[in-house]
């Protein structure tokens, strides 16, 4: 059954009773109900029921639980935001390292396209270093690292062994922490944090500094190290007579340069020992003497050992 409304179009919903008869799905009962229904809201008995006003107190209900659901969403929001930050900073350090890289490639890359310098690899963190070393066959200026490493020399089977202790970078990545720390500063601080008084040292003649003496007398560190053949001694002062002569009394024994050691051969004692896996025999000869420091007042007793 079908109803045209005025507009044409088709439909079986123009009527509430129609639709209810029409619909032969559903059961008689459930049809018979609904047109009670209709009947009575037609002729005004059914009365549409409205919801009941809500009160303050439910009013004020409402507004309480939804102030905790946007804390606790807030809470949430916070959370996620501290995880966020965290995992950032973890990615600073690793963005920071590959942005040092990418400009070290990008400079070793320049360096091959101008010809400047030989072509050995792209290695980050390189910096262009003095070469110290009295080697003629190495050049002026290189470009590398500088490693900082501690070891701790053992005796095992009539050898010594060095067991590294730490091994770091300590020149090529710049931090606003370290701008003007040197590199002795740094080995000096290692060694100091490391080592505890009373032992002994033994560095390179890189680090024979002022600055890095000075650190290991204030916590009673002995130094093992290399000088150069410039460098020049006090000798001990020798024992005051008995009585004083005019004039201010003498702090410093005589001036003895290290190149002059050298000159005295027969003062040089003559041993024999394994060397690198081969028997050598090596003379050296060992003297006292002092090493003045401009900051102190004071000397620094050492034991000089030439070998020839």
């Amino acid at each position: 059954m079908s109803i045209k409304y005025a507009r044409g179009e088709q439909s079986t919903w123009g009527h509430p009773e129609v639709a209810v008869d029409v619909a032969k799905w559903v059961s008689i009962s459930f049809r018979i109900q609904v047109n009670r229904w209709f009947i009575e809201w037609s002729s005004g008995k059914l009365q549409h029921r409205a919801s009941p006003e809500p009160t303050t107190l439910d009013m004020l209900q409402g507004m309480l639980d939804l102030l905790k659901q946007n804390e606790k969403r807030l809470s949430n929001v916070e959370l996620e935001n501290i995880k966020l930050k965290q995992q950032l900073e973890e990615q600073q350090e690793t963005i920071e390292s590959v942005e040092m890289l990418s400009e070290a490639n990008y400079q070793e890359l320049e360096r091959f396209k101008n010809g400047h310098g030989y072509w050995y690899s792209i290695v980050g963190y390189a910096t262009k270093h003095n070469n110290e070393s009295e080697n003629v066959t190495k050049p002026e200026w290189i470009r590398g690292h500088y490693f900082g490493a501690i070891a701790l020399l053992l005796e095992a089977n009539s050898s010594l062994k060095a067991v590294p202790m730490t091994f770091g970078l300590q020149d090529g990545i710049k931090t606003t922490e370290d701008e003007e720390t040197t590199i002795v500063e740094r080995m000096s601080t290692l060694c100091v944090e490391l080592i505890h008084a009373g032992n002994y040292i033994i560095l390179d003649a890189f680090f024979a500094s002022k600055q890095l003496i000075e650190e290991l007398r204030k916590h009673n560190l002995r130094l093992i190290t290399r000088v150069r053949i410039n460098a020049v001694g006090k000798e001990p002062l020798p024992t005051p007579p008995l009585k004083r002569s005019r004039g201010r009394p003498r702090i410093w024994g005589r001036s003895v340069k290290m190149r002059d050691l050298f000159d005295s051969k027969d003062c040089f004692t003559t041993e024999t020992l394994l060397l690198y896996g081969k028997m050598v025999t090596l003379r050296y000869r060992a003297i006292d003497l002092h090493y003045r420091l401009p900051s102190s007042k004071g000397a620094l007793c050492t034991r000089c050992v030439a070998g020839g």
